[in-house]
């Protein structure tokens, strides 16, 4: 459920109002909006995840189209190639697109627009599989392997216009490891475990270079910032 300040959007899966609704704050009438574009519970035959809200209009990812309403009108973002993950920056939409087989996992910007909408980085910047799309102090970071199949922690440089590594934890090739993230007063927390038997260690960077620093070995690695006053 997502909205503005004069409606609401809604799912409906029930066989006799199936689709999207919008629910006017008004008079608390609700219109459709759609009956062909079904919602999260709906099977497999068009993925859905849930509303979020840009630009002051909600947005929702549905068969892999980016779609936007104001509650009164539907439309889809034609520009915008098949989003895999996303992550709001500074009113800018970060998003992972491909991964199938027509082409590997890159890295798209876009601002809504036509002309806004940038592929950002790729396999040419040397990582492979990229994943886990975190924002942090305006920075955005992935877990990605190297052309050696190395896991590394990636940042976009806009100085650079291209992905860089932050930290490499120097890992064996295929191990397991932690990718849990989260962003507190602008830097990122991260958790990685360097070795099958070696301690899982919290970790923080700021963007600011391509070094991180170590803070402890923990032993919970799901993170979650809470502020506190």
């Amino acid at each position: 459920m997502a909205g503005n300040d004069e409606s609401t959007l809604v799912w409906s899966t029930d066989e006799d109002s199936r689709g999207l609704w919008a629910l006017s704050e008004d008079d608390a009438q609700l219109s459709k909006l759609s009956d062909t574009i079904v919602g999260p519970t709906s099977g497999h035959s068009a993925y859905s995840a849930p509303f979020f809200e840009w630009q002051g209009k909600a947005f929702f990812i549905n068969g892999g189209q980016l779609w936007q309403s104001d509650g009164d009108h539907l439309s889809r973002l034609d520009a915008v190639p098949p989003i895999r993950s996303r992550v709001v920056v500074d009113d800018q939409l970060y998003f992972f697109s491909g991964g199938g087989d027509d082409r590997p996992t890159e890295l798209w910007r876009t601002d809504g627009s036509d002309e806004g909408t940038v592929r950002l980085a790729g396999s040419e910047d040397g990582f492979v599989g990229p994943h886990s799309l975190t924002q942090s102090g305006g920075k955005v970071y992935f877990w990605a392997e190297d052309t050696d199949q190395r896991m590394k922690l990636w940042m976009f440089d806009d100085s650079q216009s291209k992905a860089v590594v932050i930290k490499d934890p120097q890992w064996p090739r295929r191990i397991s490891y932690s990718t849990s993230m989260a962003d507190l007063d602008g830097e990122l927390f991260f958790a990685y475990r360097a070795s099958l038997d070696g301690d899982t260690e919290l970790w923080k960077a700021n963007g600011s270079s391509d070094a991180a620093e170590r803070i402890a070995a923990v032993s919970y690695t799901h993170l979650r910032a809470h502020e506190t006053r």
